[in-house]
């Protein structure tokens, strides 16, 4: 039961989409008073919410380039060896 909550927890896109999701909520909350809060410094929670949603975006992206590209590679194998 650990192995398949850990295997979900780590999956490039849960946390693609978790990510995405903490930063378009966080967007909504901002709306456009972003820079007059930051030229303010009135920095507040749903701030550091949509930088944390950048970054679980970002660090699921090499993961998900190298699925993609180990499925490439398998496709490749297979065609290669259908000839």
């Amino acid at each position: 039961m650990i192995k398949k909550i850990e295997s979900f927890v780590e999956n490039p896109y849960v946390n693609l989409l978790i990510g995405a999701i903490l930063f378009l909520s966080a967007i909504s909350e901002i709306g456009d008073a972003l820079y007059d809060d930051i030229s303010n410094l009135n920095v507040r929670v749903h701030h550091g919410i949509m930088i944390y949603g950048i970054f679980m975006a970002l660090k699921s992206i090499p993961d998900l380039f190298e699925s993609l590209e180990c499925v490439s590679r398998s496709i490749k194998k297979d065609l290669d060896k259908d000839s």
